[in-house]
């Protein structure tokens, strides 16, 4: 069933196990007990992870993606270009997320690196 959510041929089984045994441990817990609530579980970590499984929150945007998703961005346009990926370098997914992150939900200012420590992960 799980290999039709993630519909990628390059989602290792053995991920897809593991994801397999921690529902099944906690399906209780998670109150993962009707078809419906299965149902609803699975779009919402399908939407969250895509068609690969992607358990750890992917960083890579071009600045213009920055300035349309964070708002520290928006404020700090020459960082969305230093940071962002273009033509001339990759992302910088760590300065990211701790400029994104910054200053919001508990986290201090970006040189504390609490936005990179504390970057999604997981399936939800």
């Amino acid at each position: 069933m799980l290999r039709a959510v993630f519909e990628s041929r390059s989602v290792d089984t053995a991920k897809l196990q593991s994801f397999v045994d921690e529902i099944n441990e906690n399906i209780e817990g998670y109150k993962l007990d009707t078809n419906l609530r299965l149902s609803h579980f699975f779009a919402q970590v399908r939407e969250e992870a895509g068609a690969n499984a992607r358990t750890v929150e992917n960083l890579d945007y071009s600045p213009e993606g920055l300035k349309g998703t964070f708002s520290y961005f928006r404020r700090n346009p020459s960082e969305a270009e230093l940071y962002g990926r273009t033509s001339a370098h990759s992302a910088d997914q760590e300065a990211i997320a701790n400029r994104a992150y910054s200053n919001r939900e508990g986290h201090g200012d970006p040189s504390l690196g609490e936005g990179w420590k504390y970057r999604g992960r997981g399936l939800k």
